[in-house]
């Protein structure tokens, strides 16, 4: 992941990982926390003041890939993840889970 620092006019570059990132979410209520799902079926939680250090939380989604993950609105410590079946049924299965910051050693 590379992000882009308007204030700098540079780009900074985010430990590098072995899976494709899918989706990314910026903490609505703290600008230093920034949330990533990806094909290796992990969730990280990065703080963009050490973005070249392991993530603040590394967890484990499901068995595939997380499809979304969002914050939730004035709170921190609260995302929602989904992630998509693999599956080639007709009826299309979905794994969405909360996740507590909080509760998480």
């Amino acid at each position: 992941i590379a992000l882009w620092d308007q204030r700098q006019d540079t780009a900074v570059q985010v430990k590098s990982m072995d899976a494709e990132v899918m989706c990314a979410s910026f903490c609505p209520s703290d600008e230093k926390l920034l949330a990533t799902g990806s094909s290796d079926s992990r969730l990280r939680v990065w703080d963009l003041r050490m973005l070249t250090t392991q993530p603040l939380f590394a967890l484990r989604h499901s068995k595939t890939t997380v499809s979304e993950v969002s914050w939730v609105k004035d709170d921190a410590s609260l995302l929602v993840t989904n992630s998509n079946s693999d599956t080639e049924s007709p009826t299309l299965r979905s794994d969405q889970r909360v996740w507590d910051l909080t509760k998480i050693s």
